[in-house]
């Protein structure tokens, strides 16, 4: 053997090792992505369940306190938030429907190639 060759064992080594390095890297950066989306999911669902249990305690002080404004005003927040919900979720329903007839349009599309 020559002094710079390198038998073929070699070879398979530091190509199985530079792939381990890759993917150890994409597997990193996935994670490094991830928990950003998630802390803020997280954040999100504890400011909302927040919410709603302050309008609760508002609704039951203005029912101790027979205060009918404050349970009033604690009920149109509640169908306020419903409203947002509803309004959200209609946007997220068409949001889908134009995502489901592309990829149907993309399939199609696609059968029409012979393998």
């Amino acid at each position: 053997m020559q002094p710079d060759a390198v038998c073929p064992e070699e070879l398979e080594l530091r190509f199985e090792h530079a792939l381990l390095l890759s993917e150890r890297d994409f597997l990193r950066g996935e994670v490094a992505e991830t928990v950003l989306p998630t802390s803020r999911a997280t954040n999100a669902l504890w400011i909302t369940a927040n919410t709603d249990g302050n309008l609760l305690r508002a609704y039951l002080d203005g029912i101790r306190h027979g205060d009918a404004r404050a349970c009033r005003r604690a009920e149109e927040a509640m169908r306020g938030k419903v409203r947002a919900a509803r309004s959200h979720l209609t946007e997220l329903e068409e949001i889908f429907a134009a995502l489901q007839s592309e990829a149907t349009g993309i399939r199609d599309h696609c059968s029409t190639f012979s393998v």
